[in-house]
């Protein structure tokens, strides 16, 4: 049995002060590899670090999180030019974390819609999968994802929380739903949303440290975690957790095109 995180900050190291033992214990709960996607571009040190310590483990991703998009127009331009050389310098393996959050009083949401449609266009060009984040703002980004998956692009709606009629409208652009913690939470609406669609559009994800699933919500997430996600949505599909395992790993191959491993 082997399982992908698809989404995990685990090269925070103000959180996890010993990365050699996490990864022990991460390859002992059945991980075979993890994908570290950026908020910032300051991420792109420590990830490659930790890419580098842990070769065939560690993939890295490259983007700026919604909430860090400027409005200033010359930071803005440096940021795009610097995506774009870092990606000629590194084999980063997907686009992200990117996309759009309207949540809360924001004032670069222009900005952002911007960025989106400027970093979407690198990554079609780079011929790399993007992880999206999307928060509260499904009909923006939905539309902009509707005009560029003809010219190829594909990837995963990271942490997806929306609803059945949402859920269709993604996969039927093609794209995979990212599902964790929070579907182990008891008043999580997305069981419902998993009976609908079922496993074969699904990729697993943590968003560590992030959203411990049940029963460790307030701890302090990591990939060994991912065990719980897969036995409730064992338990919501009536599947054994190796049928689960096993296809959602495929899944997360086939979009990022990541391990050797059988």
């Amino acid at each position: 049995m082997s399982i992908i995180d698809t989404h995990a900050h685990l090269y925070e190291k103000d959180v996890y002060k010993d990365i050699a033992e996490l990864v022990n214990k991460l390859k002992n709960n059945n991980i075979i590899n993890v994908l570290l996607p950026g908020t910032v571009l300051e991420d792109d040190v420590d990830i490659k670090n930790t890419v580098e310590k842990f070769k065939d483990f560690f993939y890295p991703m490259l983007g700026i999180h919604p909430d860090y998009i400027t409005n200033d127009n010359d930071i803005y331009r440096n940021n795009i030019k610097e995506i774009e050389k870092k990606l000629e310098n590194y084999k980063y393996i997907a686009i992200g974390e990117v996309g759009l959050d309207y949540y809360g009083e924001k004032n670069n949401i222009e900005s952002q819609k911007k960025f989106i449609n400027d970093i979407l266009d690198i990554a079609i060009n780079s011929k790399l999968p993007v992880s999206i984040h999307c928060r509260e703002a499904f009909e923006d980004m939905f539309n902009i994802l509707k005009l560029k998956v003809n010219r190829g692009l594909r990837g995963v709606i990271h942490c997806f929380t929306g609803n059945i009629d949402e859920a269709k409208k993604y996969i039927d652009l093609g794209f995979y739903l990212g599902i964790g913690g929070i579907v182990t939470f008891k008043n999580s609406k997305l069981k419902d949303v998993i009976k609908e669609i079922g496993i074969n559009n699904i990729v697993l994800e943590t968003d560590s440290p992030y959203l411990s699933p049940e029963p460790l919500r307030g701890t302090i997430n990591d990939s060994s975690n991912l065990k719980y996600v897969v036995k409730k949505l064992a338990e919501i599909l009536n599947f054994t957790e190796k049928n689960i395992e096993d296809i959602t790993t495929k899944n997360a191959k086939l979009t990022f095109k990541v391990s050797n491993h059988d």
